[in-house]
């Protein structure tokens, strides 16, 4: 089966490096053409994933969790950056048009 979570990681990606290429002018142009690549793959993928009209919106709307998979202390460390308490839920669901706004 295909799995189109890679459609909304690429897109994850290509957030990653728009947010570098601001904060990082010596690089920004190679970061920014990462960027662009990562949203191509996206797109290139999303047309392999989507061959009708139903399955471009299941690809695009099904929410992912972006710490599927992570370990206990992955899951810690990101609570301590956001400054969350043990409590609290870092599991924001988001769909790949989320991302990619």
């Amino acid at each position: 089966m295909r799995n189109p979570a890679i459609v909304y990681v690429c897109l994850v990606v290509r957030e990653h490096f728009i947010t570098v290429a601001e904060e990082d002018l010596a690089f920004s142009g190679v970061s920014f053409s990462r960027a662009i690549l990562s949203e191509i793959l996206a797109m290139k993928l999303v047309h392999h994933f989507a061959s009708n009209k139903i399955e471009l919106v299941s690809v695009l709307t099904i929410s992912w969790s972006p710490l599927a998979g992570a370990s206990d202390d992955v899951i810690e460390d990101v609570k301590g950056i956001l400054g969350r308490k043990d409590d609290s839920s870092v599991d924001d669901l988001q769909s790949a048009l989320e991302v990619s706004h």
